[in-house]
C-alpha cells in the first residue's frame, strides 16, 4: 500500500448533484485501509437508507469486456443477513456477488461484458435469501 490515496481530477453525478469520488476515496482510506485503484471511471456511492455507509464503484475495460468493482465501508450486517453487489442496466439486476470483507472494509468485483459498456446503476443491497433479487439497497450510484 502506497500510504496516501490518489486524488481523482474528474466529477462525477449522483441524483443530480455533483460528487467527487476523491472525498469518497479518502474517507474510504482512513476507515477502511482499502485505496480504491486510479484507473477506470468511478463514482462515489450514494447511501439511500439515510445512514453513514460509503463507497466507491469503479468500471474498467480489459479487452472486450469491463472489470466492475466496489469497495465500500458498510456496519456489520445482522445474523443471517449479507452485503451484495448488482449492476442494473434496463431495469435487468446482474449480481456482482457477495461483498466480502477486506481490511476493514468490504469489496467485490466481477468481470462481466459489453452490457455494461454504457450508464449503469451500481447498487450495494442488504439480502436475506440468495435468490437473485435486491432485496433492500444500501448504496447506489450511476456510471
Amino acid at each position: 500500500m502506497r500510504g496516501k490515496a490518489q486524488r481523482v481530477k474528474n466529477i462525477q453525478t449522483v441524483s443530480g448533484s455533483a460528487v467527487s469520488t476523491s472525498g469518497q476515496e479518502k474517507k474510504l482510506l482512513e476507515k477502511t485501509k482499502l485505496e480504491v485503484p486510479e484507473e477506470g471511471d468511478k463514482i462515489a456511492l450514494k447511501d439511500v437508507v439515510g445512514g453513514e455507509a460509503i463507497g466507491v464503484a469503479r468500471r474498467v475495460k480489459k479487452d472486450n469486456r469491463y472489470e466492475i468493482s466496489v469497495i465500500a465501508d458498510l456496519s456489520e450486517p445482522g445474523a443471517g443477513e449479507f452485503y451484495e453487489g448488482w449492476v442494473v442496466v434496463d431495469g435487468k439486476e446482474t449480481t456482482l456477488g457477495r461483498l466480502l470483507v477486506e481490511k476493514g472494509g468490504y469489496i467485490v468485483e466481477k468481470v462481466l461484458g459489453d452490457e455494461v459498456k454504457d450508464k449503469i446503476l451500481v447498487v450495494v443491497s442488504l439480502e436475506k435469501k440468495d435468490d437473485g433479487k435486491i432485496e433492500k439497497k444500501v448504496l447506489e450510484g450511476s456510471l
